[in-house]
C-alpha cells in the first residue's frame, strides 16, 4: 500500500485573523505546483471551521489581483474531518449527555459508570476524543445489540431469533436487505417532527420551552404521581432516547470506521447527515461548513478537482489497510511535538527561535526512534493496538436487557430528559431556503466562478 511521506515545513508566527491570513495564505501558496508559472493546481486547504472562514475571505480580498497566483487560485478550502467529528461529538453531548441522568438506566452518562470510562469528559469531549470514541464504541455496539435483541425476539445475545425471520421463498441476500431495511427504519432513521421542540408534561399536559423548566416541574409537582394525561400524545421518552442516541452515535462510530479504512465517499455520505443535527441542534456554523462541502463536491469543483478532495483526506505513515489518519489529526500531532520543544524556550519566543524548532522537530524525533531503537527500549508505535472489549459490551447487554429501552412503551421517559422527542426539529420549508440561499451565495464567490483552464 502507498505510504505517504511527512515533511515538515515550519510554523509561521502569524495569526489566522485578518491581517495575518494573507501572509499565510502567501508562504504556502508556494508550495502549490504551478504556482511559479501562473498556472496552479488546486489542492485542499483544510482546517476547522475558523481557519477555513478567514481563509476563504483573505481569497476572496485578493480577487481583483492581475494573476492566479496573486488571487490565491491554488487552494480549495474545506472543513477538516478531525474537527468535523469532534463537533458532532460535541452535539450529541448537547442532546443525550447529561450527569444528572446517572440514575436514568440506559443513558449515556449511566453507561460511563457502568463501563468505569473514568477519563471520559463530562463537558467537552474535545478535551479527551481518544477516550470519548473508545466508550462510543462500546456504547454503540451495546446499544446495537439491545435493539437487535429487540427486534429480534431474543431473550439473550445467544439466543434463537423468534421474529423477524426469513421467509420460505427468500434467500439470504434478498432477506438480508429487506430485514436491515426494517431494522433501520425502526430504530435508527430519526422521526420527521416539524418546527420548535415543545416538551410536554407526561402527567398534565403543560408545555415547556426548556427541558430544565419540565424537570423541575415533574420533582415538584408530580412526585410520586401515576398515570398519563389524555392531552399527550402517545410518546415513549425511553424508547425515543434510545433511537436517537442510537442513530448519532452510528453516524460517528460509522465516520471513525470510514476515516480509518480512508473512504472518502463515504466520508461525504455521512457529513450530509451530520449537516442536518448541525443545523437542527444549533451549530449552524458547521452546518455551513457541511454544505459548502457536500456543494464543493457535487457542484462547484470540477471532476478532478471534487475527486481531490473526496479521496486527498488522509494520512497513512505505516501502509496499513486500517491506518489512515485525519489531515489535521496528524497536524495536530505535529503541533504537540513543536510546543513541546517550545516550552523550552522559556517564554523567549521570535521568528529565529521558531524557525530552529520547526525545522529540528522531525530530526530529533527520527534521532530518539534510532536511539530506543538501537538500545531495545519499548517504543510507542503510531499503529495503537486497541483492546478488545467485547466483555464491557456483554456487561452493558447483560445490565440493560431487561430495562427494554427498544420496546415502545407509552409513559415511560427518563427523569433528566422528560419529553424527549428526537429527530430533526427543523422546518422543511426553512431547511431547504437556507440551503438554497447558501449555495447560491457560494456560486457568487470568486474561488467558485472563476475560468478554469
Amino acid at each position: 500500500m502507498f505510504v505517504r511521506a511527512q515533511v515538515q515545513l515550519g510554523v509561521l508566527n502569524k495569526a489566522e485573523d485578518k491581517e495575518g491570513m494573507p501572509h499565510i495564505l502567501a508562504y504556502k501558496h508556494g508550495y502549490v505546483p504551478g504556482h511559479d508559472i501562473d498556472r496552479p493546481l488546486r489542492i485542499p486547504f483544510v482546517g476547522d471551521q475558523m481557519t477555513i472562514v478567514r481563509g476563504s475571505g483573505a481569497m476572496e480580498d485578493l480577487r481583483n489581483s492581475l494573476s492566479k497566483s496573486g488571487r490565491r487560485e491554488g487552494f480549495i478550502p474545506a472543513i477538516a474531518d478531525f474537527h468535523l467529528l469532534g463537533n458532532f461529538y460535541q452535539t450529541v453531548w448537547k442532546e443525550c449527555f447529561d450527569p444528572a441522568s446517572v440514575g436514568d438506566p440506559g443513558t449515556m452518562y449511566a453507561a460511563v459508570l457502568e463501563l468505569k470510562a473514568k477519563n471520559v469528559p463530562t463537558v467537552n469531549p474535545m478535551k479527551d476524543i481518544n477516550a470519548v470514541k473508545v466508550y462510543l464504541d462500546k456504547y454503540t455496539e451495546g446499544m446495537l445489540v439491545l435493539a437487535g435483541m429487540e427486534f429480534f425476539g431474543m431473550d439473550s445475545a445467544d439466543s434463537r431469533p423468534t421474529q423477524n425471520l426469513a421467509e420460505a421463498h427468500e434467500d439470504e441476500a434478498t432477506y438480508t436487505n429487506r430485514i436491515l431495511g426494517e431494522f433501520v427504519d425502526e430504530f435508527l432513521i430519526p422521526p420527521d417532527i416539524s418546527g420548535t421542540e415543545i416538551l410536554k408534561c407526561p402527567k398534565c399536559g403543560k408545555e415547556y420551552k426548556v427541558r430544565k423548566a419540565l424537570r423541575g416541574h415533574l420533582e415538584k409537582d408530580h412526585t410520586g404521581d401515576a398515570g398519563v394525561a389524555e392531552s399527550v400524545p402517545p410518546m415513549d421518552g425511553i424508547f425515543n432516547y434510545s433511537c436517537q442516541v442510537l442513530s448519532m452515535c452510528m453516524i460517528a462510530y460509522e465516520f471513525t470506521d470510514a476515516r480509518k479504512l480512508g473512504d472518502g465517499e463515504r466520508i461525504i455520505r455521512l457529513v450530509k447527515y451530520m449537516m442536518l443535527y448541525f443545523k437542527a441542534l444549533g451549530k449552524t456554523k458547521y452546518a455551513h461548513q457541511c454544505l459548502r462541502l457536500i456543494g464543493q463536491v457535487r457542484c462547484f469543483l470540477t471532476p478532478r478537482e471534487a475527486a481531490n478532495l473526496i479521496w486527498n483526506r488522509f494520512s497513512n505513515t505505516k501502509g496499513h489497510q486500517n491506518s489512515n489518519v485525519e489531515l489535521d489529526r496528524e497536524c495536530e500531532h505535529s503541533n504537540l511535538n513543536f510546543k513541546t520543544f517550545a516550552r523550552g524556550l522559556h517564554g523567549q519566543v521570535n521568528q529565529d527561535t521558531i524557525d530552529r524548532i520547526s525545522r529540528s522537530c522531525q530530526p530529533i524525533a527520527k534521532a530518539l526512534y534510532c536511539v530506543d531503537n538501537e538500545s531495545d527500549m519499548r517504543m510507542f508505535t503510531k499503529r495503537s493496538q486497541a483492546a478488545d472489549h467485547t466483555e464491557d459490551v456483554k456487561q452493558l447487554v447483560g445490565m440493560l436487557k431487561n430495562e427494554h429501552l427498544f420496546s415502545f412503551q407509552q409513559g415511560r421517559y427518563h427523569k433528566c430528559f422528560p419529553g424527549f422527542t428526537g429527530g430533526f426539529k427543523v422546518e422543511h420549508e426553512d431547511l431547504f431556503n437556507w440551503m438554497s440561499t447558501s449555495l447560491q451565495t457560494m456560486s457568487r464567490l470568486h474561488q467558485f466562478s472563476f475560468e478554469r483552464s
